[in-house]
């Protein structure tokens, strides 16, 4: 999944140069992130300044692979025989007032603008562009509301494009995933989602829901939503430490089962791509 966004506002056409490869396999995944970095290099400096969230789920032998750059989110919807249901974020969004974010921002040169201390901004400056971009929420100088993307080329690398991987085993319990855009997680809370997704028979009827409730309550920005049906895709029943988050990671090369021992979830991080 992709929110791509263009700097230049109301401009219908499609940049040229940016292709999106479907993420079939891990490897794949690699190669993709290395072409996409060699397409930041080639077009630094030529006006073009397109940039994208970028969410990614795979599901292969009973293990549910996500990775993310920005502030898209993965949420695990896990239904219990008892009725309960339970939301699981496996994804962080990537915003520059969250604090390890905002110091990695800020030992590259860049800085965190906006109401980043919870302060009330002056009501002209709320409406009059583009005093706006500035004031009204969390920003990269002044620009970008997340802290990590891909493209975005004039931002770099004070945007860092490296991606966080959480590994999950599935257990019977787990029934959606929810992938979506902050159109969705604005206005909707982890919760909240999981519970409207839960109601619904079929994946497709859970992302249509999702979208009309979005909408319904106000959201202003564009909604995507995918939902993923895990049911009969489990491993292993039920256990508290059955995820495990890699960070600032291009590539999982790690055995999910032999990582998720006993314990709580722990975080990894494994070389960078060359």
């Amino acid at each position: 999944m992709h929110d791509r966004r263009r700097h230049q506002e109301g401009d219908p056409r499609a940049r040229y140069g940016l292709h999106y490869t479907d993420f079939c396999s891990l490897s794949n995944h690699c190669k993709t992130l290395s072409l996409g970095h060699g397409g930041i290099r080639q077009h630094t400096g030529t006006g073009i300044e397109d940039g994208s969230t970028c969410l990614v789920a795979i599901v292969r032998d009973g293990v549910v692979y996500v990775g993310n750059v920005g502030d898209s989110r993965a949420v695990l919807v896990k239904e219990f025989p008892n009725g309960k249901v339970n939301a699981v974020a496996l994804s962080e969004d990537h915003k520059p007032e969250v604090p390890t974010e905002r110091q990695r921002i800020e030992a590259a040169g860049g800085e965190v603008t906006g109401l980043v201390y919870g302060q009330r901004a002056p009501e002209f400056a709320l409406s009059m562009w583009p005093f706006n971009r500035v004031v009204d929420v969390p920003r990269v100088n002044g620009i970008l509301s997340m802290s990590r993307a891909i493209g975005d080329a004039s931002l770099k690398p004070i945007i860092s494009a490296d991606a966080d991987v959480t590994v999950h085993v599935l257990t019977a319990a787990d029934k959606y995933l929810i992938l979506a855009c902050d159109g969705l997680w604005d206005v909707v809370s982890n919760t909240k989602a999981a519970k409207l997704a839960a109601k619904c028979a079929t994946p497709d009827a859970a992302a249509t829901a999702l979208c009309k409730y979005a909408i319904r309550h106000g959201t202003e920005d564009n909604v995507t939503v995918v939902v993923v049906d895990l049911r009969g895709c489990s491993a292993v029943p039920e256990s508290p430490a059955n995820s495990v988050v890699v960070t600032n990671s291009h590539s999982v090369a790690l055995d999910a089962h032999a990582a998720l021992a006993p314990g709580p979830p722990r975080t990894q991080s494994l070389p960078r791509m060359k």
